[in-house]
């Protein structure tokens, strides 16, 4: 798994880390990674990204301004270009 860890890291431009992740989701029979490090909607040998912050059907994302609150009181929201 390590190794296929690194070719995944090679193909796209994701650290090792995030690539071991997607290798472990691919032997787990994953379709969907939900995960806010890598970009919505990639899709990595099958795993679709999903970000959690990410509004449906629409290029919007969400942006929790503070921790200690939930993103349906203090948002900012942001365009994807």
């Amino acid at each position: 798994d390590l190794l296929e860890a690194i070719n995944i890291q090679k193909q796209a431009p994701i650290s090792f880390w995030d690539a071991l992740i997607i290798r472990s989701a691919q032997r787990l029979g994953c379709t969907c990674l939900w995960t806010e490090d890598l970009n919505n909607g990639q899709d990595y040998g099958g795993i679709l990204v999903k970000s959690p912050f990410w509004l449906p059907g629409t290029h919007v994302m969400v942006k929790v301004i503070d921790d200690e609150h939930l993103p349906t009181e203090n948002v900012e929201v942001c365009w994807d270009n």
